[in-house]
């Protein structure tokens, strides 16, 4: 099994990771946790040139997110912005 950094290395490469190679990593216990590999595969896919699918993850990371991320919420509007969809901003 890979762990999690050699996974976002291999996305930073521009590599493809299976969605079956993600899922330990995206179910852990904490619901902290989750936030937080959920943000680094976002910002990874991001960073990588990969808004589609940094989307995906952005949008759990919003769901787990507890109480008022200044840093997060700026990450995700620049992310919709980049990706031309207002209304998830609203």
């Amino acid at each position: 099994m890979k762990t999690l950094e050699s996974i976002l290395e291999i996305i930073r490469q521009g590599g493809e990771v299976d969605s079956e190679e993600l899922l330990p990593f995206l179910y852990p216990e904490s619901r902290s946790v989750r936030f937080i590999r959920n943000d680094y595969l976002a910002r990874t896919y991001y960073y990588a040139g990969k808004p589609e699918r940094a989307r995906v993850f952005a949008e759990r990371a919003l769901m787990l997110l507890e109480g008022n991320s200044e840093t997060y919420i700026s990450f995700y509007v620049m992310l919709q912005t980049v990706l031309g969809n207002a209304d998830a901003i609203k």
